[in-house]
């Protein structure tokens, strides 16, 4: 039994890993998270506008529906709307974005990013990138030159619990790409959460944490995807995503699911709601008061 995860790339605001406070002009298009090859970036081809030096700055409400979180502005001022955060290996140097050159400018739509400063935040998929809590053996990372995996497995009751080892975050996007284990009462999570401590003396204190977990058992069918969030300790509701419903939000065929096929899971976390995605996809939209 197990999971395989993709490179995961997060757009993460907070002074340690993407953001620091003290950013205080205007930001009329956004959170700028660099300039970046056009053709390694997964626009919306539905979305596209053709602005002016003038009204650029309508650029990211063009943008401004639950669906794309961000956008790209060319030297041309063409603006076209995505989700999918890019590969780092997409980065272009800055001087891409200038006079002639060949790059796009890209943009985190982000509530406060008037205050603060953003940049993507990528985490390889190898061992120096996790703090393993228990049953190391059970993570194996392999590199073909080309895709980066990292497996997870659960023998018999044992399964194993890692995190990023590279700070601590406060609003952003998050995203993976994996296969996830199907077999019965087998659960995965994919989730962040205000404590990385899960000794027996503090389970119960206050914490907040956003999840999206995989069961395979009563009472959800198998391959279900499940979404739930806490604030200061208390559910703000579970959600259930049964296998025929993102079937049809992303086209895939009866047989597909996440047991078998390679799908895209994020969240975008702001600071008064948090939409859950999948391929870019929204999904589920939860207010902070909810």
């Amino acid at each position: 039994m197990a999971s395989r995860w993709r490179p995961c790339v997060l757009v993460l605001l907070a002074a340690s890993a993407a953001c620091t406070a003290g950013q205080s002009q205007p930001a009329p298009l956004g959170a700028y998270l660099g300039c970046f090859n056009p053709s390694q970036l997964q626009v919306d081809s539905l979305k596209h506008a053709k602005f002016s030096s003038s009204t650029i700055s309508k650029c990211m409400p063009f943008c401004n529906g639950e669906q794309h979180t961000m956008h790209v502005v060319s030297q041309a001022y063409d603006c076209w709307c995505m989700t999918l955060i890019p590969d780092e290996s997409a980065r272009l140097p800055a001087a891409a974005c200038s006079s002639n050159g060949n790059g796009v400018a890209l943009f985190y739509r982000f509530k406060d990013a008037s205050k603060q400063m953003c940049r993507l935040a990528p985490v390889p998929l190898t061992r120096s990138s996790f703090d393993i809590h228990y049953n190391e053996h059970h993570a194996t990372f392999t590199d073909n030159g080309i895709t980066p995996e990292m497996v997870l497995q659960q023998q018999g009751s044992d399964g194993i619990r890692l995190a990023a080892n590279d700070g601590m975050y406060l609003y952003g996007q998050y995203q993976v790409t994996a296969k996830v284990a199907g077999a019965s009462g087998v659960v995965t999570a994919f989730y962040v959460r205000s404590t990385d401590s899960y000794t027996l003396g503090n389970k119960d204190s206050p914490f907040h944490e956003i999840d999206i977990e995989f069961l395979n058992g009563n009472p959800a069918p198998p391959n279900s995807i499940w979404l739930n969030s806490y604030k200061n300790g208390m559910s703000g509701g579970e959600s259930l995503i049964k296998p025929a419903v993102y079937q049809q939000l992303l086209g895939l065929s009866p047989s597909q699911n996440t047991e078998n096929t390679y799908i895209t899971y994020g969240f975008n976390w702001q600071p008064d709601y948090v939409m859950w995605s999948l391929n870019g996809r929204a999904l589920q939209k939860r207010l902070y008061d909810q």
